[in-house]
């Protein structure tokens, strides 16, 4: 027998739907109304690594793809946002960041691409250079949060 499992967001309306649940009938009606979305999916570009200069490497690493799969904007809306998104996809992105020695366990946020509120919301960058030791091998962390609050992660090793 094969099971095919699919990874989903819990949306966070959910526990509101729940406090005002008073019994298990309530919960019933509220399953049509309660939609999980599809995880997102990040993909990383391969690490740039630059001749090595003083002990150091100029290291370029960035961001390939950001996908989400379900919208979670009105049917209306869904048309013009994937337009936006075909065109630039970090048009998604409200920030992300990375750990550029990750220790495999806790995420350690060493630099930061934030979009921003309002009328200083701008589109964040989608690659990132930083000065790391040459020699070594390195496993970089990447965290993505996109405007809708769904958060991705992606590791790469780098050789410098």
């Amino acid at each position: 027998m094969r099971t095919d499992v699919q990874k989903r967001i819990i949306p966070p309306d959910v526990y509101d739907y729940l406090k005002k649940a008073k019994d298990e009938a309530d919960i019933e009606k509220l399953a049509e109304k309660i939609h999980f979305h599809e995880k997102p999916y990040l993909k990383l570009g391969k690490a740039n690594i630059g001749k090595a200069s003083e002990g150091k490497c100029e290291v370029t690493i960035g961001i390939e793809r950001y996908v989400l799969f379900d919208l979670p904007v009105p049917e209306k809306d869904r048309d013009k946002l994937r337009e936006l998104v075909k065109e630039n996809f970090a048009v998604l992105i409200d920030y992300w960041a990375v750990d550029w020695n990750y220790d495999g366990t806790t995420f350690k946020s060493q630099w930061q691409a934030i979009r921003g509120n309002g009328k200083k919301a701008k589109v964040v960058p989608t690659s990132v250079i930083e000065k790391l030791e040459a020699g070594r091998s390195y496993k970089v962390a990447v965290r993505v949060v996109d405007v809708f609050g769904n958060d991705a992660t992606g590791n790469l090793v780098v050789e410098t």
